[in-house]
């Protein structure tokens, strides 16, 4: 039997920390050709990673998949300019790959999967490889554009917004299959013209290491003995850090402690407001390896997830909400629309509407006064959900069925 050879752009690849790298992994254990396009490693910290650069290991094997890494201008701090050079610098060398393939007749790909997080470039290339190879176009959407870009930028001209729907609709038109990982995603990618029947639910799930006992001895002489609230991911602007602020204020007089894990744009910010509010119930814990998450777990009580107020984010599910679902914690939520469905049904935890920090307070103070054991109860159901309904195999063999198709 003949393997089939898919072709994957991405953005970001290992060890570069992306559901993606799950994806190629799983389809070459499954017994795929996969050969992986994406950029010199350069996320989150800006620069590249160490042993990779303009003229190292551009090509490269991982667990059997093959890679091939395009040069671009690192991402450096997150600055608007420095984005937009980033974004385009791979958007110009993945073209150009794409447009080669019309000279490697050889190379003769099965699939195209496009692997869409952030910016939308990444499927002009998708789009240019379909065309030259004559595959099928596989666009893993998990991020609406331009309506993610216009909640998280001062964009407002309109040539700019019409330029890039009018380029994400071409992508649409031209994908065989749209894999969206919230249920919302449907309805304004339909609203763009295409049939409903392309789009197919293809949830997150959380990486292995979240379903295994693990622990990270850290100093905790500041929280041992505390009710712990842990943020673990991006420190953002789309995180409503202002509402956490507030939130921390009023839980001062209470034994709670706000452990925040990570790193991001906001984070100086951050700084600023414990220093002028002389917030001493939060700690600032650092950012770790994804491997040492499940570990630093441990010391919470409670898990947060936020987002702001925003049209895009009511569609939006958070990654973070399945790795603290396969954890077993209970989950404390201020956001809208699906992400906060799912803890509902759940029933693992509370939720409160975007930026209500006042019910929020309310609602860790109803968590506060659970009994541990009751703690554990409302975890266990976030499992016994994460199991039916976000396991990984369960996930990626649906994936593959669609491939084998």
């Amino acid at each position: 039997m003949v393997r089939k050879r898919v072709l994957i752009f991405t953005n970001h690849f290992y060890p570069e920390t992306f559901k993606i790298n799950d994806v190629a992994f799983h389809l070459n254990n499954e017994g795929l050709d996969i050969t992986v396009i994406t950029g010199i490693p350069n996320y989150p910290k800006g620069k590249f990673f160490p042993g990779y650069g303009f003229f190292n290991r551009r090509k490269e094997e991982i667990n059997g998949v093959r890679v091939i890494r395009l040069p671009l201008i690192p991402r450096g701090r997150g600055s608007g300019v420095r984005l937009v050079i980033n974004y385009i610098s791979f958007a110009i060398s993945i073209v150009l790959y794409s447009l080669s393939l019309f000279f490697r007749r050889k190379e003769k790909y099965d699939i195209i999967l496009v692997h869409h997080t952030s910016p939308v470039f990444v499927g002009i290339g998708g789009v240019i490889a379909k065309k030259m190879q004559g595959a099928k176009l596989l666009f893993w959407d998990l991020d609406l554009w331009p309506e993610s870009i216009i909640a998280a930028s001062n964009i407002k001209n309109r040539l700019v917004i019409n330029s890039i729907n009018k380029l994400v609709r071409w992508i649409y038109k031209n994908s065989d299959t749209i894999f969206i990982g919230s249920r919302s995603f449907s309805k304004p990618i339909t609203e763009k013209g295409v049939n409903k029947k392309k789009i197919i639910y293809f949830p997150n799930w959380a990486e292995d290491i979240f379903t295994k006992e693990a622990f990270v001895k850290l100093d905790n002489s500041d929280f041992a003995n505390s009710f712990n609230i842990m943020f673990a991911g991006n420190i953002g602007e789309a995180q409503d850090f202002d509402s956490i602020i507030e939130c921390a204020k009023l839980t001062q007089k209470y034994n709670i402690k706000w452990l925040i894990v990570g790193n991001g744009r906001k984070l100086h910010w951050v700084k600023e407001q414990i220093e002028r509010f002389t917030l001493k119930n939060i700690i600032l814990m650092g950012h770790y390896p994804i491997d040492n998450m499940p570990g630093i777990f441990k010391y919470a009580n409670v898990m947060l997830v936020s987002l702001k107020d925003r049209e895009i984010f009511k569609l939006t599910v958070p990654a973070k909400i399945q790795a603290y679902m396969a954890s077993k914690k209970p989950i404390i939520a201020m956001l809208n629309g699906e992400g906060a469905q799912i803890i509902k049904e759940a029933n693992c935890g509370k939720v409160c509407n975007a930026e209500d920090f006042l019910e929020m307070s309310k609602k860790i103070l109803e968590l506060y006064s659970l009994s541990n054991e009751e703690l554990i109860q409302l975890g266990l159901n976030g499992f016994d959900y994460y199991k039916k309904h976000f396991e990984k195999e369960k996930v990626l063999n649906n994936l593959l069925e669609v491939i084998q198709a």
